[in-house]
């Protein structure tokens, strides 16, 4: 009996192990630290069944390697992952050591092929997709612009791509995007410039049209490649400037390009758009129109904006669905699960069908 009562003694002391929970907020302070040690980023879903297998695994190899690496995680369906952590399916591991990513692995590995990779980044040998210590990038800042310069600054043909934001001092959103505009200028330094305009100090000129802010214009050679209303991620951001940087966004055809035939305003114009921008049922119409009709990633963005509008006049199932189908088709699989996820609840709490959003899920699931 004595001997017994040992054993149950000697197990409630044995610490148990499982991996710390981050967030959106206090990820990169865990992650990026200057401690000397290796650090393992575990990017994670509740659903996900091979991350349910690593479990077991991730408890052994943090008490194996107690004291010299640590280790994290991160539920992809509850934050808005950062655009440069780039995970695009799960499970999806970080290995960082002082500020510096070492390595990057998607999917599950057995207990030796993870042992393996962390013995080697400990004895200090260099691993496929390692990188160098990096010099601190010196950070930039949107240049302030006015009336009288913010044409010959943005609208130039040096093949760079342009942001002009449009903001005021009282503006909530704005002061927001600030430092996400302070991050974005930092990270496409020598490739794009980033410019900014307070509407309260300057006569907007009539070619911007600015009726709400923030808003923000992107140009290249002389030519507006897209308009975007209202507060952006930094991820959601950064897409849409890598799609303009890879051509996969170019400008619409100039006026005297266009044949007589094509004179009409176009579906997504700010003509067609103005008189429904109040109409949340009307925008997810067109929005889902997008979605059904399109495949080129204009009209998949214009209609993402409306879908968006919607659900900020009158957030429901409908819209939410909405919203979700866009953004599987843009591509953006992770934002997508969140939000269909999303309309499912609301289906629930309304007792309305949602099969097709569960149809959705399967779709975006087989592309992660």
């Amino acid at each position: 009996m004595r001997y017994l009562l040992a054993l149950i003694l000697f197990a409630f002391c044995i610490p148990a192990f499982s991996q710390t929970e981050l967030n959106d907020d206090n990820w990169s302070e865990h992650v990026l630290v200057n401690n000397n040690k290796i650090v393992v980023l575990d990017f994670y879903a509740t659903w996900c069944g091979p991350c349910k297998k690593m479990e077991p695994i991730m408890k052994e190899l943090e008490k194996k390697y107690k004291g010299r690496v640590e280790f994290y995680k991160m539920d992809v369906d509850k934050n808005d992952l950062d655009d440069e952590l780039k995970v695009k399916s799960i499970p999806t591991y970080y290995f960082t050591k002082n500020d510096d990513v070492l390595n990057k692995h998607t999917g599950a590995m057995s207990m030796e092929k993870f042992s393996e990779m962390l013995d080697k980044m400990l004895g200090g040998e260099a691993l496929s997709g390692t990188t160098a210590k990096a010099k601190p990038t010196p950070s930039v800042s949107p240049t302030e612009v006015v009336d009288e310069t913010w044409h010959k600054s943005v609208f130039t043909n040096d093949g760079k791509v342009k942001v002009l934001d449009f903001y005021a001092t009282w503006c909530g959103p704005c002061k927001k995007m600030d430092p996400i505009m302070a991050e974005l200028a930092t990270k496409y330094k020598g490739r794009v410039d980033f410019f900014k305009m307070d509407i309260d100090k300057n006569k907007l000129d009539n070619e911007v049209e600015i009726k709400s802010v923030p808003t923000y214009i992107f140009a290249k050679n002389s030519e507006v490649l897209y308009k975007h209303v209202g507060a952006m991620s930094k991820a959601d951001f950064a897409d849409l400037i890598e799609k303009m940087l890879s051509g996969e966004i170019k400008a619409e055809p100039k006026e005297e390009e266009k044949t007589a035939d094509k004179e009409e305003p176009g579906e997504f114009s700010d003509e067609k758009i103005k008189p429904i921008w109040n109409d949340y049922a009307k925008l997810n119409t067109l929005a889902w129109h997008a979605y059904e009709k399109h495949d080129d990633i204009q009209s998949l963005l214009k209609g993402i904006e409306l879908a968006q509008r919607s659900i900020e006049l009158n957030e429901n199932y409908y819209n939410t669905d909405t919203h979700a189908a866009l953004l599987y088709k843009t591509g953006n699989y992770t934002k997508a699960l969140k939000v269909a996820k999303r309309a499912i609840d609301l289906a629930k709490k309304k007792g309305l069908d949602y099969k097709p959003t569960s149809e959705l899920i399967e779709k975006i699931i087989d592309k992660m």
